[in-house]
């Protein structure tokens, strides 16, 4: 006859939700029981459980004392928080054997009842320990697939009566173990495995997929974003390890991020190859049925989980493929997330009713479960859409973008934009797409007509200016020396907070609030960035201050012609008030020949607050548009006799000036 198993035991709660309270009470019921606690383990090796020494030390005096009971046949009660899953695995990895089963004791005690019984502890740990133990505890929450025969919530209370409840509830386990066990080979003799039917093997491909998710790229951010890598690893770019290979990287990433039990080596590699071989890792999508052949060898039914099953993990995988490729939007004519939930799973069962069959309640578990907890599906307030990490756009929808970024690449002068393009195209061809079959379908015949390689080693460039921008710097501004000014220019070295950066035909312009004193304060303007250099004030202004600027500024360039708008403050403040924007606004009426105007008429984006009709373009704009706006000027005098200035004398006499002007340098013998 076989004898029983030793039945042993694992607490699992956050500091201060009463382990110790417990083991302590539950060997002087049952002194047959070995208590080992890492807190008391710190004690006996340094004399105090508050020294925090070497932990590599503690954890092998506890491997030695847990080794030596059972071998000894003795019961252990081990007393630790066990607040992530890796630690738990690694420690039923290590103890768990047909004759040694172990039961799981949950304590329920929440956040706050926790951080009180901490401060009355000897040794108190920060609140934020608490709080990301109860996180974790709650993200992946101790389930029989890690290794328990079971797991048992318990509420432990300082009151006797309730502790005594406690233990009742104990009890009442203990005597379901055969039952359960039995219950769950039952359950279970008639699953179909694959090689992911072992809950481990099962968790370090979940995490694995995970990361690429979320980290597009890795196995390579050594060479391609080694800030990326050194931030995830919490090191310095310059102490990053020489990692001889990608599954070395993805190893230490893996480890640094969830444990050392996901970051073996060789089964990052045959995941890598099985995502690769199914279509979800650098390839185009794939409609084929999932498949994963089971590996010889039994697998220990305590080990086993929800997607044991074969069917479950198709179809939990056939979804998971089908969002990396096709993220899903709720269409308009659903309100609610049973609408959503419906039409994914018409969608689902529509392109693979071949090998699944997806229900609204299925697929809730399946995020509940497994998309939501490892991070796969982002975890997200919106109910309208389901997609995976940062993956939010089809192949298609990437195509598309590339070619519109590919016709705006001439203008991407800021060596950040540059290389956020670059990216986007190695990422792309990773993929398997072929960049040169993407046909140009769009190009921007503008650019700009300065070089940023050409320009001073202190003009202001792209990416300081958006620095400060993000930052809601205060700067000084200077004019570059031998570059092009205006007599309207502001003055050099002038207070500003930067607002925008824009393109407008031939180059990349600042927009800005002046806030030094005098008659200037409070004047918005636009000027060429590449006649400008500038240095921080260290001074910053609030989001909502630089937001409100950057409000008025866009309804000033949106009424007038060009990015100059004007040189007054007051003007500026009297046009963006109602009542006072007739003091500033001049009637404009511009008659053209009637072939001429066949083609200014299209063109209604021009001069949005003027009105088109019979010949005519008519209406009010800004005064400095009308009186001092030189490229409005110069707009009119390009169709040369076909327009005429009917009714403001000051813009009509301006171009009448400069059209003699030209006739006389071409009469001039």
């Amino acid at each position: 006859m076989q004898n029983k198993p030793i039945v042993c035991h694992v607490l699992i709660g956050a500091p201060g939700s009463g382990k110790t309270t417990l083991a302590q009470a539950w060997i002087k019921r049952d002194p047959s029981i070995v208590w080992v606690s890492t807190d008391a383990m710190r004690a006996e090796l340094y004399g105090s459980e508050v020294q925090q020494l070497c932990w590599a030390e503690v954890e092998a005096a506890v491997a030695h004392k847990i080794q030596t009971c059972l071998q000894e046949g003795r019961s252990v009660l081990y007393d630790a928080t066990n607040a992530k899953r890796a630690w738990r695995l690694e420690f039923l990895r290590k103890y768990s054997s047909p004759s040694v089963v172990w039961m799981g004791w949950w304590l329920q005690v929440d956040e706050a009842e926790c951080k009180h019984r901490n401060k009355r502890r000897d040794r108190r740990v920060p609140d934020w320990v608490i709080e990301d133990y109860i996180q974790n505890l709650n993200r992946f929450k101790p389930i029989e697939a890690e290794g328990f025969v079971k797991v048992t919530k318990l509420e432990l209370l300082d009151k006797e009566a309730e502790f005594e409840q406690t233990f009742q509830k104990i009890e009442d386990s203990l005597r379901s173990i055969h039952r359960v066990q039995a219950g769950r080979h039952n359950r279970r003799a008639q699953e179909e495995l694959h090689r992911y039917s072992d809950f481990l093997e099962f968790e370090r491909l979940m995490h694995l997929i995970a990361l690429l998710i979320h980290y597009p790229g890795a196995g390579a951010l050594r060479e391609n974003n080694p800030s990326q890598l050194a931030s995830v690893l919490k090191r310095e770019v310059s102490d990053l390890p020489a990692y001889e290979s990608d599954i070395d990287e993805l190893s230490a990433l893996l480890q640094k991020l969830h444990g050392n039990i996901y970051a073996d080596r060789d089964a990052i590699a045959a995941n890598l190859v099985w995502l690769q071989e199914n279509r979800f890792a650098n390839s185009v999508h794939s409609q084929k049925p999932i498949q994963c052949q089971r590996e010889a060898g039994a697998f220990d039914y305590e080990f086993r989980h929800r997607y044991s099953d074969w069917q479950n993990f198709k179809r939990l995988m056939t979804i998971i493929r089908h969002l990396s490729y096709f993220p899903f939007r709720k269409p308009e004519e659903y309100d609610d997330i049973s609408g959503l939930q419906e039409k994914f799973c018409n969608k689902l069962n529509q392109e693979y009713s071949s090998f699944i069959f997806l229900t609204k309640n299925v697929l809730r578990q399946d995020i509940n479960f497994c998309l939501n907890p490892y991070s796969i599906m982002t975890s997200s307030k919106t109910r309208n859409s389901y997609f995976l990490g940062t993956g939010i756009l089809a192949i298609d929808d990437l195509e598309h973008i590339f070619n519109i970024l590919e016709a705006h690449k001439s203008l991407l002068d800021d060596p950040i934009a540059y290389e956020s393009y670059k990216k986007f195209k190695s990422g792309l061809i990773c993929l398997g797409k072929d960049i040169k079959e993407i046909y140009p379908t769009r190009t921007i015949m503008h650019q700009s007509i300065a070089d940023p390689d050409l320009a001073p080693e202190h003009a202001l460039s792209l990416e300081k200016a958006e620095t400060y921008i993000e930052n809601s710097t205060v700067i000084r501004l200077f004019k570059l020396t031998g570059r092009g000014s205006h007599t309207t220019d502001t003055p050099s070295g002038i207070k500003i907070l930067p607002l925008q950066i824009s393109f407008h035909r031939i180059a990349w312009y600042l927009g800005y609030v002046v806030l030094e004193e005098g008659e200037n304060k409070d004047l918005l303007k636009f000027e060429r960035m590449d006649r400008l250099s500038a240095e921080s004030t260290l001074e910053n202004k609030s989001k909502e201050f630089q937001k409100a600027k950057l409000k008025q500024l866009t309804r000033l360039t949106k009424a007038s012609y060009s990015p100059f708008l004007g040189n007054s403050a007051k003007e500026q403040q009297d046009y963006l008030l109602k009542d006072t924007r007739k003091n500033v606004e001049i009637l404009i009426d511009l008659k053209f020949e009637t072939r001429l105007f066949e083609f200014i008429q299209m063109g209604t984006r021009r001069f949005p607050s003027l009105t088109a009709r019979k010949n005519h373009l008519k209406g009010l704009l800004p005064r400095w548009t009308v009186e001092d706006d030189f490229e409005l000027e110069n707009w009119i005098l390009g169709f040369g006799n076909e327009v005429t200035v009917l009714n403001s004398q000051s813009l009509a006499e301006r171009i009448k000036k400069k059209a003699e002007a030209i006739a006389a340098v071409y009469n001039t013998p």
